[in-house]
């Protein structure tokens, strides 16, 4: 599985989906000040799952459940430290099944995993 991890997230974070598949962070693409709709685009180009903080990639009407490969919100409190989030992240990566991301959102907080997916 492939996976782009966006700018509001550590770079650190990269590390830990490397068991799971290819991640790569948007720093890589030379993307860290990039406008989210370059960044989606991004992900559809890579067939990558999306990983960001940003809650606008939750939107439907923004970005349709059906033209992406999945997209994770962590929705960490802003004191968070890269540390704190990226054992938030690890936490779902160690539970989650990945085979139910396509189509999907899905957001994590602490103590919490919610999905959403498209019916069709």
């Amino acid at each position: 599985m492939k996976f782009v991890i966006d700018a509001n997230l550590p770079y650190s974070a990269k590390t830990l989906f490397e068991p799971y598949g290819i991640a790569t962070h948007v720093r890589d693409f030379g993307l860290a000040d990039a406008p989210d709709n370059v960044i989606f685009a991004r992900s559809i180009k890579e067939g990558a799952v999306l990983i960001t903080r940003d809650l606008d990639f939750g939107n439907p009407h923004i970005y349709p459940w059906a033209s992406h490969h999945g997209i994770v919100i962590i929705r960490a409190p802003s004191w968070f430290s890269a540390k704190q989030t990226n054992g938030l992240i690890n936490e779902f990566l160690k539970t989650f099944d990945f085979k139910s991301l396509s189509r999907a959102v899905v957001i994590i907080e602490p103590g919490r995993i919610r999905i959403s997916r498209t019916s069709s």
